[in-house]
């Protein structure tokens, strides 16, 4: 039996937290002054997060992976931020929760890496009447067998409404290109990452100046795990001065950072994920990276930050690929990057 825990924010409103990793919003506004309310307020009254797919499942009989999914149910559409990078692991725990891939409206597709993505084959195979938001920035190729499901596909380059309540920020960032998905509640925006390249800060500033109000919950990817502790104190720092009343950093996030802000927010700290990673090794196949002294079973955890330049020359190398549970790497790739693109051991 999952194990709930209730964070009081004022009377008939209150955020949820079930273990199995599900975050509920109730936005059932008081008797008195419901009258005065939008019709589109109105059909906002029981908002509900799930993550499908991340390092901890929270949940005994759920797959634990390095990714990302949430399912945001409550909305006139139903959505699906992310597919993580499994679709059998991301279906088989969609079915454990009691959710049917049937009743998803939206795919939201923040970046193209493929703990994000590689999931959404999957979904497709079973329900491809859905629509499918991805950035303008995607490539081609990528766009294309998206489509050769017969799914609808969305590029996303300027914010955009998604439905009532629900709007993509936009593609942000200058060299891993993101999107944001930012929920409007009538006690302030949720904002929803999956790594937040662009910089979670920025992202949540973004959210705010979109829709020109407070922010309840920041949760997702944070993109930390490699930068120091006093880089992190000083995110925690501008989290609260803009005046973030919630969050729950999960998948790259890092250990730091989540205890940083478990330290900050005490109650209001959301544990959405808080498993330890495991020891992350490189993958056995790839000789190219032996002849360069990184050997199968290599322990990557310590090798440390390079400048973005030197990483892309690697990412976009000819001589190396990269999927969901591989890592082709080259010596100083960040932590997070290796969790990213690795497998544990």
């Amino acid at each position: 039996m999952s194990t709930r825990t209730v964070f009081s924010v004022r009377k008939n409103h209150c955020l949820v937290l079930w273990m199995a990793l599900t975050i509920l919003v109730s936005l059932l506004a008081p008797a008195v002054g419901m009258a005065q309310q939008s019709p589109a307020t109105q059909a906002l009254q029981h908002l509900t997060m799930t993550v499908l797919f991340d390092h901890n499942p929270g949940k005994e009989g759920l797959e634990a992976r390095n990714g990302f999914s949430c399912l945001i149910q409550g909305l006139e559409r139903t959505i699906l931020f992310d597919t993580g990078g499994e679709g059998v692991i991301l279906l088989s725990n969609m079915q454990k929760l009691g959710f049917d891939p049937h009743d998803i409206d939206v795919v939201m597709l923040s970046h193209h890496h493929s703990d994000h993505v590689e999931g959404l084959p999957d979904v497709l195979k079973v329900n491809p009447n859905v629509t499918v938001y991805l950035l303008n920035s995607f490539l081609p190729g990528f766009k294309d067998k998206v489509k050769s499901y017969g799914t609808d596909v969305i590029e996303i380059q300027d914010s955009l409404k998604i439905c009532d309540h629900a709007y993509s920020s936009g593609e942000l960032g200058e060299w891993i290109k993101e999107q944001a998905l930012i929920l409007q509640t009538d006690k302030g925006v949720i904002v929803i990452t999956g790594c937040a390249h662009p910089g979670i800060v920025s992202i949540v500033q973004n959210a705010k100046e979109l829709l020109h109000d407070d922010v309840l919950l920041v949760m997702g990817g944070f993109h930390l795990s490699s930068e120091s502790r006093t880089t992190v104190e000083q995110i925690v720092s501008d989290f609260q001065q803009l005046g973030v009343r919630y969050v729950g950093p999960c998948h790259c996030s890092g250990d730091t950072a989540r205890q940083l802000f478990k330290e900050a927010y005490h109650s209001n700290f959301i544990p959405v994920a808080s498993a330890q990673p495991s020891h992350w090794r490189i993958c056995p196949e790839q000789a190219f990276w032996k002849k360069r002294g990184i050997e199968t079973g290599t322990d990557v955890r310590g090798f440390v930050p390079v400048s973005k330049m030197k990483l892309r020359e690697w990412y976009l190398s000819k001589n190396c690929r990269r999927s969901n549970s591989c890592l082709f790497l080259i010596p100083g790739v960040s932590r997070e990057f290796i969790r990213a693109y690795a497998r544990p051991a």
